[in-house]
């Protein structure tokens, strides 16, 4: 009987037949996790205009074909490496536009509390 460590993906069925179902599914993942594509490997770049911020990002995000991966974003004329506080200041950003009352797709809600509805 093989133990659990001998367990690999090239293993056939006929040796799995005798393992304990937990082996069996540890020998699944192994299998499917060797056969399928790492769909978030890389990372997607963008590079906008902070002038011209939500029509540049939307065609950004329009030409993204993995949207999985990672998002990694530049502002155009600066020097800067994204490594997660370039791509907060993004969403930021971007938020503070879509809510923008002049754009038209949220207003300030009528509560007690500050909050947002759709227009």
């Amino acid at each position: 009987m093989r133990h659990l460590t001998n367990l690999d993906p090239s293993t056939n069925l006929v040796e799995l037949e005798n393992l304990p179902t937990h082996e069996k599914l540890i020998w699944l993942k192994l299998k499917i996790d060797k056969q399928a594509p790492n769909v978030t490997a890389g990372s997607n770049e963008i590079n906008v205009d902070r002038e011209n911020l939500l029509l540049e990002s939307l065609a950004a995000f329009k030409a993204i074909t993995a949207p999985l991966k990672v998002l990694r974003v530049t502002f155009k004329n600066e020097v800067s490496r994204d490594v997660g506080g370039i791509s907060r200041e993004f969403f930021t950003m971007i938020m503070k536009e879509l809510l923008n009352e002049s754009i038209g797709l949220f207003n300030v809600a009528n509560t007690e509390q500050f909050s947002y509805k759709i227009a």
